[in-house]
């Protein structure tokens, strides 16, 4: 069975208008052009749905129980129709996303109120995830992209990157290092510090980084969650060694660590060769726009 939308509209016109050349008005073509149609759509349904006459065309039973399910159909791709425009439009629609817990903490929660109210239609799910898990959410399509720094590296995604980070000394307001800008890893030898567990994605990158530049680092405290680091911070018992962005979360205060700078950057994680929606184009260009404002913001070290 090959039915066109033509020729069911033209047989709903017919049957709605009891006219030929009504019908033909009503689709822009000529009375021949519909004829011909309601006849393809007889001949598809193997079923005489009118009764013609010289001057009357009458339904028959056939066209009576046909009508229902033609304007279900016609219906649908209204319907379908309207959809596709409003995903266009960007006035509707979903996306699921992945992010680490720390980007999720840090600035995602006011990137996603920003994008509720400019886009209230459309449906968001995050997904909080570990940087390991990053690029096997959007190579299986778990996710549209995500955010983060990769645990890994993938041919089959491309990495956008978001924020240009790097790693910091993160301390209290009131603590006396709070008026540097910048210290050398050196430096720090004799103050307490708090880092992640060996193994992790910003540990490993310490320890791969300070190795290759001769510089020892041992913390003092170890904590698997970056929340965790940035609370004991908070209570005094140390420094972290964290990407600054994270500063945004609390009040506190970032100093860039050097010689050597350890780049820590976010990336928009996508998978090659799949588009994304309007949807997910949207959230991503509301997320570029505020890290904007981030970057334009004096220092907070």
């Amino acid at each position: 069975m090959n039915i066109t939308l033509r020729q069911v509209r033209a047989f709903v016109h017919v049957y709605q208008l009891g006219s030929l050349t009504r019908a033909a008005a009503r689709m822009s073509l000529t009375q021949a052009a519909v004829s011909v149609l309601v006849r393809q759509f007889e001949e598809e349904l193997g079923v005489r749905l009118f009764d013609r006459t010289t001057r009357t065309l009458k339904p028959t039973q056939a066209a009576v129980d046909a009508l229902g399910p033609a304007l279900d159909v016609l219906a649908g791709v209204d319907r379908l129709g309207n959809s596709a425009r409003g995903t266009l439009e960007r006035t509707r629609g979903r996306v699921t996303f992945a992010a680490t817990p720390a980007a999720a903490a840090a600035f995602l929660p006011a990137v996603l109120k920003t994008f509720a109210a400019d886009f209230p239609a459309i449906s968001v799910t995050m997904r909080d995830m570990a940087p390991r898990d990053l690029v096997d959410s959007v190579v299986d399509e778990a996710v549209e992209f995500s955010i983060g720094t990769p645990g890994r590296r993938s041919r089959e995604v491309a990495l956008e990157p978001l924020i240009a980070d790097y790693l910091c000394l993160i301390c209290r307001r009131d603590s006396p290092l709070s008026s540097r800008r910048s210290m050398k890893w050196k430096a720090i030898e004799g103050l307490t510090t708090i880092a992640g567990p060996r193994g992790s994605g910003i540990r490993d990158l310490i320890e791969d980084s300070l190795g290759a530049a001769g510089v020892e680092f041992s913390p003092t405290y170890e904590a698997e969650y970056l929340s965790t680091a940035l609370a004991m911070t908070e209570q005094g018992l140390g420094v972290a060694i964290l990407p600054s962005y994270l500063v945004d979360l609390r009040e506190l205060f970032a100093i860039k660590l050097t010689e050597p700078v350890i780049a820590r950057d976010l990336f928009i994680v996508t998978k090659k060769g799949r588009s994304l929606s309007p949807a997910a184009e949207s959230l991503i260009a509301t997320m570029k726009a505020h890290v904007g404002t981030l970057s334009s913001r004096p220092a907070r070290a």
